[in-house]
């Protein structure tokens, strides 16, 4: 079996683990995590409403790792949102993929840039289009409020409010 990175635990890039009952033990951890989330999540919801829910589990559990941001090499998989807490916007926007996809939501990884550098979020089809989502805004206060007003968060993007904000696709 091949695991895709937003399942590994560790910088299996530059130290691979031959350890295979670790690795099913790791697996096994972040299932039963994505199981849970799942599980917790009320019925009935719309897409759109499963969509805010996950957005929101994933932002209550993870803080923005702000320590290790200078040794990023295109790891942080959804695993270290979801398991270890701690990540930058490639594990927000991986792990709100893996959720969506696991329930059948039509939903995109993106990576490219914004102004301040690199950056990856998530493209979402709703019924009024394909609108982005970058999560990782709503858990870094200094960006926070410029997506809320005080009444209303301001969650997903139309493909004029990405232009306007300096985002650009490009290749992971």
């Amino acid at each position: 079996t091949i695991y895709p990175v937003f399942f590994m635990p560790w910088g299996w890039v530059d130290t691979p683990c031959d350890d295979k009952e670790m690795l099913r033990k790791e697996i096994n951890l972040y299932n039963a995590i994505e199981d849970r989330i799942v599980e917790k999540m009320p019925s009935g919801l719309s897409n759109y409403e499963k969509v805010c829910y996950f957005a929101f589990v994933i932002v209550s559990n993870a803080e923005y790792n702000y320590t290790d941001y200078d040794e990023i090499d295109c790891h942080y998989p959804a695993y270290d949102a979801l398991v270890k807490g701690s990540t930058v916007c490639r594990g927000y926007a991986r792990a709100l993929y893996e959720l969506c996809r696991r329930e059948g939501i039509s939903c995109w990884y993106c990576s490219g840039s914004v102004p301040d550098g690199d950056h990856a979020w998530v493209r979402i089809d709703t019924t009024d289009g394909i609108r982005g989502l970058d999560i990782t805004w709503y858990d870094l206060d200094e960006e926070f409020s410029r997506y809320y007003d005080g009444n209303t968060q301001y969650m997903f993007m139309t493909e004029a409010d990405m232009a306007y904000e300096g985002y650009q696709e490009g290749i992971d």
